[in-house]
C-alpha cells in the first residue's frame, strides 16, 4: 500500500475519488477495509507513515549529496 502513493494528501485524494465512485478500497494483505470507520483509521495512519518515510529518504538523501560537496566531490543532481 505505500508505494500507492508517497504522499499522504494524494493517498487520500485517490481514495475519496474512489469512495465518490462507490468504490470502497480494501487491501488484503495489510486488512484494511476503508469501508469502515476502523479501516479508515488505519488507512490514514499507514499513509502518514508512508509519507514519514519518503521524507526520511530525501533527507538523508540531501544530507549525504551535502557530505560529499563539502568533501569536495563532484555531485551530480539527476532529476
Amino acid at each position: 500500500m505505500d508505494r500507492l502513493r508517497r504522499s499522504l494528501k494524494h493517498l487520500i485524494e485517490a481514495v475519496t475519488s474512489l469512495h465518490k465512485k462507490g468504490i470502497g478500497f480494501k487491501s488484503l494483505q495489510e486488512s484494511i477495509d476503508t469501508t469502515t470507520s476502523g479501516g479508515k483509521l488505519i488507512f490514514h495512519v499507514f499513509g502518514a507513515l508512508a509519507e514519514f518515510e519518503r521524507e526520511i529518504i530525501c533527507e538523508r538523501t540531501n544530507t549525504g549529496l551535502n557530505a560529499a560537496r563539502a568533501r569536495g566531490q563532484k555531485v551530480v543532481a539527476l532529476k
